[in-house]
């Protein structure tokens, strides 16, 4: 696969456009031929690719430009057949913890909980914010099929969201959270990525990943935590959330945010 520069706004736009016309005119094909199909996608996503990143511009991280082809998908799936037949109560409860926003779990992980560090919170809710397009304009422009959708035997565990597979949200976010996160913690940095990885594994348990969607997810979302943590705007935000963590060092109560109905 080869990398390339993020695309221009109206290169990115024209991309969306084309897909918006062409994805319900392609051929009959196999299901490992075909692309995921645009109209099974959540628009207010395709509206954030439309909208572009907060901080960082559009080339600060490189895509790829091609998706993994037919030849290691088929060897995948046989995996993931495997992580399926081995599935156990412990991780599908696990993984279905998983599902939903991971900043306030990565809180938790933290030490911190979202009364206790408000600001600590938004710093990354802001990082999940900003990877998020990286990883949607990736997917939105290679359109991978999701594993149950090219062969049949595959039974997500959880409900399929509703955009291409790859690269991996989650382990993009949890990836981009895990350096973030040690920036504020750094005597939990290896126990973060263990846990960024682990999420991002979950979902290949889950059946709704392939494993080469994970590694590309995670090589965005560590890309884009080095982009924002040499951003000076985003490590103004860091650094004024420290001042939470210094407290709880220093045993003293935290400043709590007031609770909002």
């Amino acid at each position: 696969m080869s990398l390339a520069r993020s695309p221009s706004p109206v290169v990115a736009r024209a991309v969306v456009v084309a897909l918006l016309s062409a994805c319900s005119k392609l051929p009959t094909a196999t299901p490992e031929q075909r692309r995921y199909a645009l109209s099974d996608c959540d628009p207010k996503l395709l509206a954030l690719v439309e909208k572009g990143p907060a901080r960082l511009d559009r080339g600060a991280v490189s895509l790829v430009t091609e998706a993994p082809g037919d030849d290691l998908t088929q060897r995948e799936i046989e995996g993931l057949l495997t992580l399926q037949a081995a599935r156990t109560p412990a991780q599908l409860a696990l993984i279905r913890a998983e599902v939903g926003a991971l900043e306030p779990p990565f809180l938790r992980r933290m030490g911190g909980s979202e009364r206790s560090h408000p600001k600590t919170l938004a710093v990354l809710r802001a990082a999940v914010a900003e990877v998020d397009w990286f990883l949607f304009a990736e997917k939105f422009a290679l359109m991978r099929l999701r594993p149950h959708q090219v062969d049949s035997r595959i039974a997500p565990a959880i409900r399929v969201p509703r955009h291409p597979a790859y690269p991996s949200g989650h382990a993009g976010e949890a990836a981009t959270l895990s350096r973030v996160a040690a920036e504020l913690v750094p005597a939990l940095a290896e126990d973060l990525e263990g846990y960024a990885a682990a999420i991002a594994h979950n979902r290949e348990v889950a059946g709704v990943h392939y494993p080469s969607d994970s590694l590309e997810g995670r090589r965005i979302g560590h890309a884009v935590a080095a982009a924002l943590l040499a951003d000076a705007g985003f490590v103004a935000l860091l650094d004024a959330s420290k001042v939470e963590w210094r407290r709880a060092a220093a045993g003293q109560a935290p400043i709590t945010a007031p609770i909002t109905e």
